[in-house]
């Protein structure tokens, strides 16, 4: 009886075994296949940057060009400055990043641990801004940079928006995460005489890198 038991239960280990094996197997098969769905856009643009315009828009069209035009690069960039484009994005693009990190991190911190009059209010509104359609304020702010503020021809209105918040969504995403942080940690750090500044930098900061 202990030995049918015993054999019994060494067939289910097998049995499972091979159910795990042939399910890995069907996972993989699918992630390979989403993979692929997932490159492929990638591998049609560059695809289509090496062929003629003859090839580009021929119906049905090629999966791979019929000659590898790589002198399509070196004729594009006769035509288009691309690296003063690039230097345009990185000039916008690099402070931005940097001053809505640390502005979005500054605000949210301060919703979720600060204490202050109207807070909620604040919050509210900050997160009601997102409903607002970008489009509905463009023209606005433009009038603002231009009429207002005299800024014309200048990279200013593009980044200095980033210097002040970094955007509601950022705000809000940052608070959530922070109200996840054990307040504890706060807790501890104000008995050893660290001040909210030093809170941000030495304990939120570095366990916020997720968001």
């Amino acid at each position: 009886m202990g030995f049918q038991v015993l054999s019994f239960s060494a067939e289910g280990i097998r049995s499972r075994r091979r159910q795990e094996k042939a399910a890995n197997a069907a996972t993989l098969v699918i992630l390979i296949i989403l993979g692929a769905l997932v490159l492929l856009p990638v591998w049609w643009m560059f695809r289509s940057s090496l062929m003629t315009n003859k090839e580009l828009y021929a119906y049905p069209p090629d999966f791979f060009p019929d000659r590898w035009l790589f002198s399509n690069y070196r004729e594009t960039m006769k035509y288009f400055p691309f690296f003063r484009y690039f230097a345009n994005t990185m000039t916008i693009i690099l402070p931005s990043v940097i001053g809505g990190t640390i502005t979005a991190t500054m605000g949210g911190y301060a919703f979720a641990r600060l204490r202050f009059r109207g807070k909620n209010l604040l919050f509210s509104l900050c997160v009601g801004s997102m409903l607002v359609p970008t489009v509905v304020t463009l023209v606005p702010l433009y009038i603002m940079w231009t009429r207002g503020l005299r800024v014309v021809d200048s990279y200013l209105p593009l980044i200095f928006p980033h210097f002040c918040g970094g955007g509601a969504f950022n705000i809000f995403l940052i608070r959530q995460f922070i109200k996840t942080i054990p307040r504890e940690l706060d807790e501890a750090a104000t008995i050893d005489g660290a001040g909210p500044l030093r809170i941000l930098v030495s304990i939120i900061v570095p366990l916020s890198s997720p968001p």
